[in-house]
């Protein structure tokens, strides 16, 4: 009998998924991996932070020769959620959730934010697009950035 709790316990621990292994809801996400470089000098950079995230750093260079960083972290909520989470180096936190999503593509929205209300990442090869609308109405303005894969970009907090 305690022959046989034992080989229950170690099929259940076998069955387990490895600790840091991806999310379901994150692992369509692996393609944003890796250095973008627009052609403004900005850079983002991201990489799978745990199982439960997917995080970038990010550079705008000003025309006075300063940089503004950003944090940026896609995570599964214990709703089952996924949330993008943006953090500049001025200003508050800012919360999209994740409202589409398809191959190479994902649209997170805040209807609430008084900035970008929309933010898209789109990949196509060694490109990726990042488009920021600042309300959720299509004949508003949008801001769109191109960026190409870099190689060992300079990427400092």
């Amino acid at each position: 009998m305690l022959r046989a709790a034992w080989m229950a316990a170690l099929a259940l621990i076998s069955c387990a998924p490895p600790p840091n292994a991806p999310t379901p809801a994150l692992e369509g996400f692996d393609w944003l991996a890796g250095c973008w470089l627009s052609r403004d000098g900005a850079v983002e950079e991201w990489a799978r932070e745990s199982g439960a995230a997917i995080a970038a750093t990010s550079l705008f260079p000003q025309s006075d020769g300063t940089q503004i960083s950003q944090s940026l972290r896609i995570e599964s909520q214990s709703d089952g959620a996924v949330t993008l989470i943006s953090s500049m180096s001025v200003g508050e936190p800012r919360a999209y959730t994740l409202t589409t999503s398809a191959e190479q593509e994902a649209t997170f929205e805040n209807r609430a934010n008084a900035g970008p209300q929309r933010v898209i990442y789109r990949r196509d090869g060694d490109h990726l697009t990042i488009i920021l609308s600042e309300s959720l109405d299509p004949r508003q303005p949008k801001y769109e950035t191109r960026y190409e894969a870099c190689d060992n970009a300079p990427i400092a907090p």
